[in-house]
């Protein structure tokens, strides 16, 4: 590092990007209806949300500084096969089968069906935009070493700025309290809509790129780059904190007049932001909503095709190149989108459901990872939070009776059911590493 200049320009650049690549379309949309939701209760319904998508996304930053920002080396804890094959489907989800074509599905829903006035179930329209979309988020992603410098230093100045517009004129023009609560849990549905954004699981691959451009590419020693990136993580979350928070006061304040249409489906999360915008900037709203989504999806998603076409290429031994990756994720990116923003969101809330409480566990194990002693301990608290939130899918989705007794559990209430279970196994397993140990010796 040449001064402390250099090192706190590379702290804020790796931040703002990294709050970019996290904020992409789940946290434009999913704040605005959980306010609306969660009415006069809507700062508790935030927390939730904000610990399950912010929260835990900056959590396992820190806990792949300990992975060498390695996604491998989590699942590694697990055993080869599962390794992989954890790598595989978190990488999926975050990648071109869920969030990549989500967010060309939101720029189309948010940004330009409002702005030109189109018809949103134009598919030809959508077809065509998709194209162009990821065209350009394959002109950014192409060459990994440049991408957070382009999210850092110009994408994200022009996103923060439109958001915390939005987000101030609202506040000052609002003299309406927040309704009365349409859910009826508010945590819990905090909690979920946390899962959606699915943050948590793409910075086991953020981690990745962002410690490779600080260590390798602005040749800064580990222990400064382990320091740019915790420091950064720490900018990204309280940014994070600020818009979400905002957002979320904005649906319980201005919502209340499209409560019907969003219950009914004759608007959807992104429809709900697009008339709340209406009624705060009237048609420069408009405007407002085609940037900020454009630069929040945009930024997500170059993002994510460049973490994912990295990973690939390592998997492969390098055997087939980085842009071919890219390529392939864009294409199936542009594909997938078409099928609908609604259509993704709902075959991926399962999956998330699913998956999520075993890479909680793993996040907060790897945070004591130079502690905890063997394999049992991740195995065991895993394998827990696995069984529980299969046997919550096979109830919830799937409608089978015979397991609703896993709603029983302690926090079943507020969607955390997997915690307490979790916990049970983790002690089980340090306990057992301590025997093994012990005996060993």
């Amino acid at each position: 590092m040449k001064s402390s200049k250099d090192f706190i320009k590379h702290i804020l650049i790796t931040g703002f990007a990294m709050f970019a690549m996290f904020f992409g379309a789940g946290n434009l949309i999913f704040p605005p209806a959980l306010g609306l939701l969660s009415g006069s209760e809507w700062l508790i319904a935030f927390i939730g949300f904000f610990i399950m998508d912010a929260g835990l996304a900056t959590i396992a930053v820190f806990a792949m500084l300990n992975y060498n920002g390695d996604i491998n080396q989590v699942g590694q804890t697990l055993g080869k096969t599962i390794s992989i094959l954890l790598a595989i489907v978190v990488i999926l989800c975050i990648g071109p089968c869920v969030a990549i074509p989500r967010t060309a599905a939101v720029t189309f829903s948010m940004g330009l069906v409002p702005l030109l006035g189109l018809d949103p179930a134009n598919k030809m329209a959508l077809a065509i935009f998709s194209i162009v979309f990821f065209i350009i988020v394959f002109i950014l992603a192409i060459k990994p070493t440049k991408v957070i410098d382009i999210i850092g230093k110009y994408l994200t100045p022009i996103l923060l700025v439109c958001l915390l517009f939005m987000i101030v004129i609202g506040l000052i023009s609002s003299n309406v309290s927040p309704a009365e609560v349409i859910s009826d849990n508010p945590v819990k549905e905090g909690v979920l809509n946390g899962y959606q954004t699915m943050d948590a699981m793409a910075a086991l691959l953020f981690a990745g790129i962002l410690i490779k451009v600080t260590y390798v590419n602005q040749g800064n020693s580990a222990e400064e780059s382990n320091k740019i990136i915790a420091l950064a993580s720490i900018i990204s979350c309280s940014l994070l904190f600020i818009v979400y928070g905002g957002l979320t006061f904005l649906g319980a304040s201005w919502g209340q007049p499209f409560t019907q249409e969003l219950l009914s489906g004759n608007i959807d999360n992104a429809g709900l932001l697009i008339s709340i915008l209406d009624c705060i900037l009237g048609k420069s709203g408009v405007v407002v909503i085609a940037v900020i989504t454009l630069f929040a999806c945009l930024t997500t998603a170059v993002g994510l095709t460049s973490s994912i076409s990295e990973y690939f290429e390592e998997l492969v031994n390098h055997k087939v190149p980085y842009g071919v990756f890219v390529l392939l994720i864009c294409l199936c990116g542009a594909l997938l989108c078409n099928i609908g923003l609604n259509q993704i969101i709902s075959l991926a809330s399962p999956i998330l459901s699913l998956i999520y409480p075993p890479i909680t566990v793993l996040i907060f194990l790897g945070l004591f990872k130079t502690k905890i002693h063997g394999r049992i301990t991740f195995i065991i608290g895993s394998a827990t939070a696995f069984a529980v939130s299969l046997f919550t899918v096979m109830n919830d989705t799937l409608g089978l009776t015979a397991f609703s007794f896993i709603h029983k559990l302690p926090l079943s209430s507020y969607g955390l059911n997997f915690i307490v279970p979790s916990a049970i196994g983790v002690a089980i397993g340090l306990i057992l590493s301590f025997i093994h140990k012990k005996n060993s010796d």
